[in-house]
């Protein structure tokens, strides 16, 4: 069968399944280590029986509702590649958007500035906050020895120098004293509540442990604000990725820890709270 034939049928059965008929695209791309333009070049080429195979069992996996992502083991972030597996969650554009102003606040640090991640996953955050600024001291947390797992393997790939520490939020951390300029987290912030608006394939394949928290979603924001002070230099910087509907429920929580801070709610492009940033 040639690429064509393939990939016509394979978006035809996407299409039948009100799924996206890219993801077709994608599986071979993948599987033929092509670009997009190699596989719009090869378009007319034989594919392999035993990547014909794979590639049909991948396509029954997508019909089954797994993210393309957890298929093929990766995703592009901040034109990276990162490997991804169900130990994390996939990384995705709107975070992108906070790598920004953190890179943003950041000029106003020496170059030599110490930043921690906090709920690394796959190290998306540090390790592009890394390779974008090299000079920076980066850290990174995350309570899963799983996740970690994955975050030092993308980092080794990318070569990126973070050190990587496990353990809950900041604490670990706090017991070895240190202290930095930058702290930003994408944590947890799903009410339990909102299964029923979720996506079906979210809550069946990526990690509750980094989806949801107690308490509105507002959970680990709010320890994450106690732990804040033994942490955060003085003239520090919070950055923190929020749901739609959050910004001023942490804006408050933050206004109360720091007083005297600086704090914005920053929106998305489609207009929802998205980034909370706190200049101290």
């Amino acid at each position: 069968m040639k690429v064509t034939e393939w990939l016509a049928q394979a978006k035809a059965t996407l299409q039948t399944a009100e799924l996206e008929p890219v993801i077709s695209e994608v599986l071979m791309q993948r599987q033929m280590g092509w670009t997009k333009t190699q596989m719009v070049l090869s378009r007319h080429e034989l594919v392999p029986t035993t990547v014909l195979a794979m590639l049909d069992e991948q396509l029954s996996r997508a019909l089954a509702g797994e993210p393309v992502q957890y298929i093929t083991g990766e995703e592009v972030f901040y034109d990276r590649v990162f490997s991804v597996s169900e130990a994390v969650l996939i990384p995705r554009p709107e975070t992108e958007e906070l790598v920004e102003h953190v890179l943003s606040v950041l000029k106003k640090f020496p170059d030599d500035a110490r930043v921690v991640d906090v709920g690394t996953g796959s190290g998306a955050i540090a390790i592009t906050l890394k390779k974008e600024q090299p000079t920076l001291r980066v850290f990174a947390s995350d309570i899963s020895v799983e996740a970690l797992a994955v975050a030092e393997k993308n980092a080794q790939t990318l070569a990126a120098e973070i050190t990587f520490i496990q353990g809950d939020l900041l604490q670990p951390l706090i017991d070895s004293g240190e202290k930095f300029d930058v702290v930003v987290s994408n944590p947890p912030y799903i009410a339990y509540s909102e299964t029923d608006v979720m996506d079906v394939s979210v809550i069946e394949y990526e990690p509750h442990l980094a989806l949801f928290a107690e308490n509105d979603g507002l959970a680990l924001y709010q320890r994450l604000i106690q732990q804040l002070p033994s942490c955060l230099k003085k003239g520090g910087v919070a950055a923190f990725e929020i749901g739609y509907h959050q910004g001023e429920a942490i804006k408050s929580a933050l206004a109360e820890a720091y007083p005297q801070a600086k704090i914005a709610v920053v929106k998305d492009l489609s207009g929802n709270d998205r980034v909370v940033l706190m200049e101290t």
